[in-house]
């Protein structure tokens, strides 16, 4: 939430009202599909928890290798569904028609970084259900700067409207993700090897009897 609520704050201020109205208009979407890739790799992590807590090394490395898995698959469906909904729901929502080709471009780029979101999503769980807090904090308060930097460079000084605050959004959120990627590869219990991808594929069926609710929690929840 805090990125949009810097893209709207400094696109309001450089670019103007229509601009605003346009990032304002596709923030509701935009927490819709973030609470539900939050939701399914809350759930994902549960299982791993328990694995983790259980000392199940193995079965800890094949739940997190069907964690990366299905969150990759969800996210791509997640990003064709939204790039094919995205303007009927807008005009669902009786978006005014001079804000909605912006809005249309404000969400499109926001939606195309969607795997990358999902990416940070998934390794910060992950980092929780093993005890780390500590580094997801980390990896979204500099993200949060890098955003809003970003923001002030794209919108303000290149001119790029709500374009550049949608890049700026994505490019933050892809540092965040690798930043918990490199921590996660630094913890043995969780090097994973081929076989891991492959074993044990009814444990994908268990994850998302795990994520699916508190995904549609978190749907309700922004509805």
């Amino acid at each position: 939430q805090f990125y949009t609520m810097a893209d709207t704050m400094i696109v309001g201020q450089v670019v103007g009202v229509e601009a605003l109205a346009a990032v304002g208009a596709g923030d509701w979407l935009v927490w819709l599909v973030l609470g539900i890739m939050t939701g399914i790799t809350q759930g994902f992590s549960i299982l791993v928890s328990q694995y983790y807590g259980a000392g199940e090394k193995e079965n800890l490395k094949c739940a997190v290798a069907k964690s990366y898995i299905m969150t990759a698959l969800l996210s791509v469906i997640v990003l064709a569904v939204s790039e094919g909904a995205v303007y009927h729901v807008l005009l669902f929502l009786q978006t005014p028609d001079n804000v909605i080709d912006l809005t249309m471009l404000y969400l499109r780029l926001i939606f195309a970084g969607v795997p990358i979101i999902a990416a940070y999503n998934i390794f910060a769980a992950i980092l929780r259900a093993l005890g780390n807090s500590r580094s997801p904090l980390i990896a979204m308060t500099v993200a949060a700067v890098i955003n809003v930097g970003l923001d002030l460079l794209f919108v303000a000084v290149f001119g790029w409207g709500v374009a550049g605050a949608a890049i700026a959004t994505v490019i933050a959120q892809g540092f965040s993700a690798l930043y918990c990627l490199l921590v996660l590869r630094k913890i043995r219990d969780i090097r994973l090897e081929k076989e891991d991808f492959y074993r044990q594929p009814s444990m994908s069926l268990r994850l998302l009897k795990l994520g699916t609710p508190l995904a549609i929690q978190n749907v309700i929840i922004s509805v």
